[in-house]
């Protein structure tokens, strides 16, 4: 039982010579990847999918994995987009013994919200000592480490805690872009302003459209599979990796605390069931108000990329039953019903992969202090109304760190590391984009119906707001060329 004594992140492959058995064991968040190709005769394994093209074994794209992609942006462990090859889930072990297969999960998550604290203040400052210690955790290493610094709450937050417990001179690092792009423009600012308070040495990445488009190929090829998700971690990386050999991010906090839309939908769903007046944005409130008879596994399906119809008409096929898991625990809120589907479905499957491929293609190790197991245990168990707090997003974390950072940080707008791909491929690149996912093998190898493509970029030209659908078309036209001059 030693994998309950271990922290952190890992994946683990465990002989047992005397008994001839196989242990794949991978960290109970998700934090690092697992893959393996099981066939009668022999089992391999590795942390990347191209490791395991090398093994003889004809490959086929897996229709089901590649529906997850067109939905979410990504497949969904335990699929990968081979049918062959699999991914062990986060907090599972897979246990391989001859032609057996079994699959155990480990550690969970249970989004209750029924701890017991003497006030929001109590409970504030609980939470604050958790994350300083799990910061301190972190930095235990021999090696020069750095900080992801985009502006906002949780990288800031986790960069000031950071300074204090550390006597090292600090490197921290923004991404940034050539042209003006609204809030982007608040994040350079907020995160150089936040630099000078903590003596950082702060270094920015300036990125253009041209070298997104120009290196997409690569970052295709960190993925190993199809995504249509954030891509910006691997420029950022590759400027971090030039300086240090570790960084901390912040990532996790939007998971635990509730930022989303769907998070932000949530208490506004259960305040309308309750027939109780919603708190929030309007805009917010309108969407709450169109599907809150819905069941939470249902209505969080209107954001998915492809609709089931829509799927249904791009792969000329059926797509199976519902993508959202609803293991619910009774008497739990409508937020953390959402929280405990997404941060065990949207943060492994598309956060940490897209934060552990992109910055383990330059060799940088990035440390997640939200994600330390004592520090989720304990939010787990604060409740949701201090999560967000009369449609304010993630306050009892603001509230905390307001100790650390200054109001108008703690309450900005969030911003974070998203690129405006939207902006790029409606304009300068549409053609290159149209041309790129016309001229794609996909259509005649994977059954993609060509029609319904050229109808959606039609309408996108139109100016109908169907950028996700574009990218992920236009992402999976990239990756499956790159599987093409591959072999």
């Amino acid at each position: 039982d030693f994998i309950h004594k271990i922290d952190g992140m890992f994946a683990i492959a465990l002989y047992d010579h005397r008994n001839e058995k196989l242990f794949l064991i991978r960290d109970r968040v998700g934090k690092k990847p697992l893959y393996y190709l099981h066939t009668p005769e022999q089992t391999f394994f590795a942390s990347e999918i191209k490791a395991l093209l090398c093994c003889g074994s004809s490959l086929n794209v897996d229709p089901d994995a590649l529906n997850d992609y067109f939905m979410k942006k990504n497949t969904v462990a335990p699929r990968s987009v081979y049918k062959e090859i699999r991914c062990v889930e986060p907090a599972h072990y897979l246990c391989i013994e001859g032609h057996e297969l079994r699959s155990e999960r480990y550690w969970d998550i249970a989004f209750t919200g029924k701890g017991h604290f003497s006030s929001l203040d109590a409970c504030a400052d609980a939470l604050m000592e958790h994350l300083e210690e799990a910061v301190i955790r972190r930095l235990d290493t021999d090696v020069e480490y750095g900080l992801f610094l985009s502006g906002g709450l949780d990288s800031s937050l986790v960069s000031a805690i950071t300074a204090k417990h550390s006597s090292r001179q600090l490197k921290s690092f923004t991404l940034t872009y050539g042209e003006s792009y609204g809030n982007k423009d608040d994040d350079r600012v907020f995160a150089a302003n936040m630099a000078d308070r903590l003596g950082t040495e702060h270094f920015e990445y300036k990125l253009s459209a041209k070298e997104v488009f120009a290196q997409l190929p690569k970052v295709m090829q960190a993925f190993d599979e199809p995504f249509s998700g954030t891509i910006s971690t691997y420029f950022l990386s590759s400027l971090i990796a030039k300086h240090v050999k570790v960084a901390l991010c912040g990532d996790g906090a939007d998971e635990l605390f509730g930022s989303y839309l769907t998070h932000r939908l949530s208490p506004m769903v259960e305040a309308l069931r309750a027939g109780r007046t919603p708190r929030g944005e309007p805009e917010d409130i309108e969407k709450a108000r169109q599907f809150f008879q819905e069941e939470n596994s249902r209505w969080r399906e209107r954001f998915l990329v492809f609709t089931h119809d829509e799927l249904s008409r791009l792969t000329n096929t059926k797509p199976k039953a519902h993508p959202f898991a609803s293991a619910d625990i009774p008497g739990q809120s409508e937020l953390h019903k959402t929280l405990a589907s997404e941060f065990t479905d949207q943060l492994p499957n598309q956060i940490l992969t897209f934060t552990d491929r992109l910055s383990m293609a330059h060799s940088l190790e990035v440390r997640s202090p939200f994600l330390d197991t004592r520090l989720i245990d304990f939010v787990a168990k604060i409740p949701s109304k201090w999560k967000i707090h009369q449609g304010e997003v993630k306050y009892i974390l603001k509230r905390a760190a307001l100790k650390y950072l200054p109001e108008e940080l703690v309450f900005r707008k969030k911003e974070g590391f998203v690129l405006p791909v939207y902006h790029w491929i409606q304009n300068d690149y549409f053609v290159h984009v149209k041309s790129t996912i016309l001229s794609s093998a996909v259509f005649d190898d994977l059954g993609l119906n060509r029609a319904y493509a050229e109808e959606l970029l039609q309408r996108f030209h139109a100016k109908e707001p169907l950028h996700a659908k574009i990218w992920s078309l236009y992402t999976l036209a990239v990756w499956y060329k790159g599987i093409e001059n591959a072999t």
